[in-house]
C-alpha cells in the first residue's frame, strides 16, 4: 500500500494524566483539502501544531513527502488563532524576519527591499516602519489565594493566567488592544502587549487609553487600579500606573476585624458552655492564618 504525500501514522498526544487522542492515522495527498471537525478540547489544534513540528507526540509519527517531521520548516505554514507577531519587531521587521530565514544567504539591504515589496503588495507599505505595538507588565499579588483578575472587563482566571504562553488572552480596548502574554505565579508578573488599533483617530498628537485593573482573592477582597497606554503620533508607549496591583492591604486589615469579632462571638458564647459549630470550627481552622 503506497503512503500518502502526508501521512500522519498512529500519532498519540497526553497531558499530564490526561489522553487528547490516541492512535489516530489519515493520510493527505497533495493538492487535498482537509477540514478537521471536532468539539472544543478534542485536539484539532494539537494534530495542527504536530503536523507543523511545533509538537511531538508520543508515540506515532508524521511522514511528510518520505520525510519523517520532527520539527519546524520553512515548508510548512501555519496560521495562529491568536497574534503570532513579535510585538517589538515593526511590521517591516516581523516580515524581514521571514524572509532572512528562508534566503539567510541574502544580504540585509535585499532582505528589506523584499520584506518592503511585500508589505506593499497587501497595501500595508505606509505602515512599514510605523510601530503601532508596545510590551509591557503589571504585578499582581493576592497572599490569600487569587480568585481572578479583570482586564478591561473581561475576567482571568488562574488556570488561564498560568496558560497564556500557550493561549494568550486578547482584550479589546478603547483605542486598541492589550494581549495578555504571560504570567509568573512565583512574583506576580503579568506581561502584555498592546496594539494600537487601525480604527483610532488620532493621527497625531497624544491620547491615552486607561484599562481598568482588577484583583479579586478567595475571600472576595478586591483591589483596582488603571493601566494607563500613551499613545503620542500613533505609537504607544506603556506606562507603569498599575506596576503593582494587590489585595494585600485591604485583606489583612479585614481579617483582622474579623478575628476581633469572631473572637467577641465565642466570648459571649463560652460562658453558657456551648459547643462550637461544625461551621465556627471550620471558619477557626481556615483563619488560623492569623
Amino acid at each position: 500500500m503506497s503512503r500518502s504525500w502526508l501521512s500522519i501514522e498512529g500519532i498519540t498526544r497526553r497531558y499530564g494524566v490526561r489522553t487528547v487522542f490516541s492512535d489516530v492515522w489519515f493520510g493527505v495527498d497533495r493538492g487535498e483539502f482537509v477540514v478537521l471537525i471536532g468539539h472544543s478540547g478534542c485536539g484539532k489544534t494539537t494534530i495542527l501544531n504536530i503536523l507543523a513540528g511545533l509538537e511531538g507526540p508520543e508515540e506515532g509519527v508524521i511522514v511528510l513527502d518520505g520525510r519523517e517531521v520532527s520539527g519546524p520548516s520553512l515548508d510548512r505554514a501555519v496560521i495562529f488563532q491568536s497574534h503570532a507577531l513579535m510585538p517589538w519587531l515593526t511590521a517591516l521587521g516581523n516580515v524581514g524576519f521571514a524572509v532572512r530565514e528562508r534566503h539567510p544567504d541574502w544580504k540585509r539591504s535585499r532582505i528589506r527591499d523584499h520584506a518592503r515589496g511585500v508589505l506593499d503588495l497587501v497595501g500595508l507599505g505606509d505602515a512599514a516602519d510605523t510601530s503601532e505595538t508596545t510590551i509591557g507588565r503589571f504585578v499582581i499579588g493576592a497572599p490569600d489565594g487569587l480568585d481572578s483578575i479583570v482586564v478591561g472587563g473581561t475576567r482571568v482566571t488562574p488556570a488561564q493566567l498560568g496558560n497564556l504562553g500557550g493561549v494568550p488572552v486578547v482584550i479589546d480596548t478603547r483605542i486598541g488592544q492589550i494581549t495578555l502574554t504571560g504570567y509568573d505565579a512565583a512574583t506576580g508578573v503579568v506581561s502584555y502587549s498592546y496594539t494600537l488599533g487601525s480604527n483610532q483617530q488620532n493621527g497625531a498628537g497624544s491620547v491615552t487609553d486607561p484599562i481598568a485593573i482588577a484583583v479579586r482573592d478567595r475571600d472576595g477582597y478586591t483591589t483596582s487600579g488603571t493601566l494607563t497606554v500613551l499613545v503620542i503620533d500613533d505609537v504607544p508607549t506603556a506606562r507603569s500606573d498599575a506596576a503593582s496591583i494587590g489585595t494585600a492591604g485591604t485583606s489583612r486589615s479585614r481579617h483582622h476585624q474579623r478575628r476581633r469579632r469572631l473572637r467577641a462571638a465565642l466570648r459571649r458564647g463560652g460562658g453558657q458552655g456551648r459547643a462550637r459549630s461544625p461551621a465556627m470550627r471550620s471558619s477557626i481552622t481556615q483563619r488560623g492564618r492569623w
